[in-house]
């Protein structure tokens, strides 16, 4: 059994792979200057953790989480939407 794409079959693939990229970009820009020394002052926060690398914990996580949100919304029910995505047509 085949299935029939909708016309937006490919703007939402497109957006996936954007999503994807980027996510995979954001990674490797960090890992990338991880090693660079702006100022050369290692700053400590939380306990002892260097700054740079709680930025960039954060800035990865945040990375993943939007593009985990964005394939849940992809791969969400259709013909029953949750009571967050409604709106009136």
């Amino acid at each position: 059994m085949q299935h029939q794409r909708t016309p937006e079959w490919a703007i939402t693939r497109t957006m996936l792979v954007i999503g994807i990229v980027s996510t995979l970009a954001v990674g490797l820009v960090i890992a990338a200057r991880s090693g660079a020394c702006f100022g050369c002052e290692r700053v400590d926060v939380l306990g002892g953790l260097r700054a740079e690398l709680v930025l960039n914990v954060f800035a990865v996580g945040l990375a993943i989480g939007g593009l985990v949100w964005m394939i849940r919304s992809f791969r969400g029910e259709r013909s029953n939407p949750p009571a967050w995505r409604y709106r009136e047509r």
